[in-house]
């Protein structure tokens, strides 16, 4: 098993791939994830936007609880302009990072897999529900970069 790279340690990842609307339209997108660490608290501070330029730029700033010992699930906050604060947990299965979260309110879910493919780069998949119902999907590649 390897050792997870992204979120447990510090770096910047560049992100590529497509986002999909809740009626199938899909959308070019890239972005960067800022990953920093202090003693008591990880942040993630990223952002999406559409690689034509042509709409939103969609932000998150997460607070993550880094885990109590190396495998142990994280918990995180995130604070995203458009969705308002989810909360959820990072759970470290072999290869891949599972995030399972909801929002404040119940109405919105999701859940986000970050398959490692080798200590510089990881495949990101996921999905986002409001009230059971698809709203958007994603499939991304993250690039650490040097």
């Amino acid at each position: 098993m390897m050792n997870h790279t992204f979120i447990v340690e510090p770096g910047e990842w560049a992100a590529a791939g497509m986002m999909q609307d809740e009626s199938g339209a899909e959308t070019p997108m890239r972005g960067v994830a800022r990953i920093t660490h202090a003693r008591d608290a990880w942040q993630n501070e990223s952002f999406m936007e559409p690689v034509s330029g042509a709409g939103p730029r969609i932000s998150n700033a997460y607070a993550i609880e880094p885990p109590a010992e190396p495998g142990a699930p994280a918990r995180w906050t995130s604070h995203n302009p458009s969705l308002g604060t989810l909360r959820g947990r990072f759970v470290f299965v072999g290869d891949t990072i599972v995030s399972v979260f909801d929002s404040e309110t119940g109405s919105l879910s999701g859940t986000e897999l970050l398959k490692q493919v080798d200590a510089d780069k990881y495949v990101n998949v996921g999905v986002l529900l409001k009230n059971g119902i698809k709203i958007s999907s994603w499939a991304f590649e993250l690039i650490r970069k040097p």
